[in-house]
Order: structure tokens, then C-alpha cells, then sequence
């Protein structure tokens, strides 16, 4: 018989039996984290008491064929959780977990634990008027906005990264406006959370210095032309390109690599292998070319259509060029429709965003809308914010408030909430949040009048 070993001295979690049925909670605060099916309450007792080894063997003997996809749904579940430090105590025996409640159900839990990756909104402002900027932004030269405080944010990230979060994205309007933000990414950083970062920003030496000494590896440039006239056009600033070339400099100073990001637009599709060229002269590891998307409110008087490349063909034989004439540069296209992604919208799935005042939020391109508002980080835990039914109900609205549209009768309505609404296509698209979104087939009739809000629908 195997021996005993547990997973951690003391275990910050344990599972715990409700009306049966099994959950896991932690420790310091009683939270529920997660719901339980038998099979799964089963794998974590002997996790909790054996090794990985002793476990696989187990259930394969019990089990068969289906032992490892057992294995491999608790271990994406749970793997942040049963490493130590951590640890799921389990304090009963398996034949009593055999006798539970088999179906797992919500509980009005999420599938996940916690989110696996955090995305930021660092503020509403930015001192530029991008033509394919769908963030709305106030314009301005200051996070006026951004009032969570770094040592809030750090409790974020410690808690985060123990219910296994591995990613923070950091966005704007212009993220860097915030003075702390080189070191805020530290703090997420020695978390064991890597930070994402797209910029517009001047990177000065001496922000460059500061992003190296938090730890930072990589920056992200948005870049679409060389052309000072076209720049101009595009964000409103003709010194642009001469500011990418001094931020480029200063990054590879302070060891730093860095990629470039090109919204793709009519305006500057010709001038694609222009950036590409920088991007190889300059030592950039990616030019990562993304076709424009329609916005709700284009911030120049260049509207929706006269900006959309309607050929995407055009910019896969774009990239392929591209990639052959410079073979040291990786250049890809940004598509939705490929790489195989699991949600359509991750936001509430693996995706935790929130606003600059760390308010929980339903989606970064419609942060203006107070209605799809969850909890404020500031006041509490990850954990509470990431299980709030009443935010659940945000990011699955109930079928009645599609009525009116073909999701109301559509047979696949839950999957679409499994699969991860975009409900900003469909705002754009239908004047509505409770219409198909980009991956439907559709079509289905609008709905008609203005559009209307979940907390107004509520």
C-alpha cells in the first residue's frame, strides 16, 4: 500500500461536504471556490494523500482509458491550488465521497477556482485620437482615473496568483499615464504573474531603466506608419515615428526586447512594408499586423467603412511577404477566427477585467456602461469578485432579455454562453447586447429602439 504524503503542511484550502455535495473552500476566509462532481472530490483525496504517480496508477486501475482526461480537468481546475505552498486537504474518506451528489452544477460558482488572467484598464485617457481606437477615451495627459492604489493592487496579485492566475494584461486608453505602472508590473511580476503591455508612450531612458528593473522582458509598440504625414492622419501627431525610433533605442539600451503592433487600415495598408522594415532594422522579435474592427464611435471624422480592409486574403499574402523578406522578424496576422481559441470572449471564463478604479467589469470596449459593473477589488477579495452571482448573471443574461431576437428561441442559446458572448459585436452590429454575436451565422431580425443596458433590462 502506498504511503501517505501530503501536498502541504497545512493546506490553504479544503474541501468541505454541503447538502452533499462537495466543495472547495478557503481556508482564511471560509470562500467557496469551486463546486465539485464525485469523480473530481475523488482525485483531489488521493492527490491530497498520495503522489501524482500513486494517483495515476489508482484510478487507472478503477478508471481505464478515461483516468488521464480525469486527471488532466482537476489538474487545470485545481493544479494552482494543490501546489505548495498551497494544498487541498480533503478530511474524508473516498468512500464517503462516492456517495455524493454526482452532478457538479455552478452553485453560482464559475468553472475556474479564479481567473487565470487579469486585464486592467490603467485609465479612460489618452492625450491621442487613434482612427481605430475602440476605447473611447477621454482626452487627456493624466490617469486622473486611475485611484486603486499599488498596494491594492498587489494584494490582487498575491491572491490572483494563488487561485492560479499566470497573466496580467495591461491596457489604456494610455496605460503608461499612470506614473507607477513600471513598478506595479513588478509587483505582479515577483507574483509569478507575467504583465502584457501595448504602448503609444514615449519609453524615455529612464522609463526604460525603471521597466528593466521591475523585471520586465518585454513591450509592445503601436506602430502603423513611417510616414509623419500618415501619422499624423491616423493619431495626430507627425513626431510619431521619430518617438517609436528613440523608444525602440531606449528598450534595446536597457535590454529589453520589444515588438510592433500595426492596426491595419485602408490608410496605411501600402505602407505595411515600410513598419516591417523598421521593425527587422530595429531588432523588433514580432510585427504582429491586426486588421481594423468596426467601433461604435470612430474619433475622426474617418468612419467604419473607409477604414476596414475588406479583403483579409489580401493581408494573409501581406504577411507572407513579409515574413519571407525578412526571415529574422516574425510577422503574423491577428485573426479571431483562427488559433483555435476556447471562448469567443473570455471575460468571466479564464479573464478577470476590471476598470482604473479596479471596479470588475463585463468588457474593456464598452467601459462606459456602469450597467455591466461587478464588484470593486478595492473593497473586496479576487475570489468574491470572481464568484458574484449577481456579475454571473452579467455575463450569461438570463434567454428573456433575448427576446426579440433569434437567440431568444435559438437551441444553442446556453452553449453561446459556454462558448463566451461578444456582446460588443453584437451592440455593434444590432444596436443591442442580447443579439448574435461575431460567431453566429445567423441572421437573425434586430432588435429594434435604442440600445439597452443589463442593469436597465434588470
Amino acid at each position: 500500500m502506498p504511503s501517505a504524503r501530503g501536498n502541504s503542511v497545512a493546506p490553504r484550502f479544503e474541501a468541505a461536504l454541503r447538502n452533499n455535495r462537495a466543495f472547495v473552500f478557503r481556508r482564511r476566509d471560509g470562500r467557496a471556490v469551486a463546486a465539485l462532481d464525485r469523480l473530481e472530490a475523488a482525485v483531489l483525496k488521493l492527490r491530497a494523500d498520495l503522489s501524482p504517480g500513486e494517483t495515476r496508477s489508482i484510478l487507472a486501475a478503477a478508471a481505464g482509458d478515461a483516468a488521464d482526461a480525469i486527471v488532466q480537468r482537476v489538474e487545470h481546475r485545481f493544479g494552482a491550488l494543490m501546489t505548495p505552498p498551497a494544498g487541498i486537504s480533503v478530511p474524508f474518506p473516498l468512500e464517503r465521497l462516492m456517495t455524493i451528489d454526482g452532478a457538479r452544477g455552478s452553485h453560482g460558482l464559475r468553472d475556474l477556482p479564479g481567473p487565470r488572467v487579469l486585464h486592467w484598464t490603467v485609465t479612460r485617457y489618452c492625450p491621442r485620437k487613434c482612427v481605430y481606437c475602440y476605447a473611447e477615451p477621454l482626452a487627456g495627459g493624466q490617469a486622473l482615473d486611475s485611484v486603486i492604489g499599488r498596494a491594492e493592487l498587489a494584494n490582487v496579485f498575491e491572491e490572483a496568483a494563488s487561485l492560479g492566475a499566470q497573466h496580467f494584461v495591461v491596457s489604456g486608453s494610455e496605460p503608461f499615464l499612470r506614473p507607477d505602472l513600471p513598478e506595479i508590473m513588478g509587483d505582479a511580476i515577483r507574483c509569478g504573474i507575467t504583465p502584457f503591455v501595448t504602448t503609444k508612450h514615449p519609453l524615455t531612458r529612464d522609463l526604460a531603466r525603471r521597466l528593466a528593473q521591475a523585471g520586465m522582458q518585454h513591450i509592445s509598440i503601436s506602430f502603423e506608419t513611417v510616414s509623419e504625414e500618415l501619422s499624423f492622419q491616423m493619431i495626430g501627431s507627425r513626431r510619431y515615428p521619430d518617438q517609436v525610433r528613440q523608444s525602440a533605442a531606449n528598450l534595446r539600451d536597457a535590454g529589453i526586447q520589444f515588438s510592433i503592433q500595426a492596426v491595419a487600415t485602408r490608410l496605411n495598408l501600402t505602407g505595411l512594408p515600410e513598419v516591417a522594415r523598421f521593425a527587422s532594422d530595429s531588432k523588433a522579435l514580432v510585427l504582429q499586423i491586426v486588421p481594423f474592427e468596426a467601433v461604435r464611435q470612430p474619433l475622426t471624422a474617418q468612419g467604419n467603412s473607409d477604414m476596414a480592409v475588406e479583403d483579409l486574403e489580401e493581408l494573409h499574402a501581406v504577411v507572407e511577404r513579409l515574413s519571407r523578406e525578412y526571415p529574422d522578424l516574425r510577422v503574423e496576422l491577428f485573426d479571431k477566427s483562427e488559433g483555435g481559441a476556447p471562448y469567443h470572449c473570455d471575460i468571466g471564463m479564464t479573464k478577470m477585467f476590471f476598470l482604473p478604479d479596479g471596479t470588475v467589469h463585463r468588457c474593456y470596449k464598452l467601459a462606459d456602461d456602469a450597467g455591466l459593473s461587478g464588484k470593486n477589488l478595492r473593497t473586496c477579495s479576487v475570489a468574491e469578485a470572481w464568484h458574484d452571482p449577481m456579475f454571473g448573471a452579467v455575463i450569461s443574461p438570463p434567454r428573456e432579455l433575448y427576446a426579440g431576437s433569434g437567440c431568444g428561441a435559438c437551441g444553442r442559446f446556453e452553449n453561446c454562453h459556454d462558448d463566451g458572448r461578444c456582446i460588443y459585436q453584437a451592440s455593434v452590429d444590432w444596436n443591442s447586447y442580447y443579439a448574435p454575436d461575431r460567431a453566429c451565422g445567423g441572421p437573425f431580425p434586430a432588435r429594434s429602439g435604442e440600445l439597452v443596458s443589463i442593469a436597465a433590462a434588470q
